[in-house]
């Protein structure tokens, strides 16, 4: 976090979104979404963690941090499968988490 300039980033930010390959039970000893999403919430800002994969013992490790858990993966799949599936389901992913984004902006 050091190396990135995190704390300046994270001064600067409304909203932070970190994500890894799969959050799951491992999640909780110390992955980086745990670490982004404790800072955030030790900042008082609102934390997105996308997953290729989610499982409910990795949505659980984030959510003490208030956390929003997003998987990538849109239907149930071997690992084969979501590789080839290409780069279509994160960009929709992306689309999803901007849009849950934007409802803040609405009045």
């Amino acid at each position: 976090m050091r190396a990135t300039g995190f704390a300046e980033k994270l001064a600067r930010a409304d909203i932070v979104v970190t994500g890894e390959g799969r959050i799951d039970e491992q999640t909780a000893y110390g992955k980086t979404a745990l670490g982004v999403a404790k800072r955030a919430h030790e900042a008082g800002k609102a934390a997105i963690a996308v997953g290729g994969g989610v499982t409910a013992d990795g949505a659980a490790a984030l959510a003490p941090f208030g956390a929003i858990v997003v998987p990538v993966v849109e239907s149930p799949q071997t690992i084969e499968e979501a590789m080839a599936a290409g780069t279509g389901p994160l960009r929709r992913t992306g689309e999803r988490v901007a849009r849950l984004i934007s409802l803040g902006d609405r009045r």
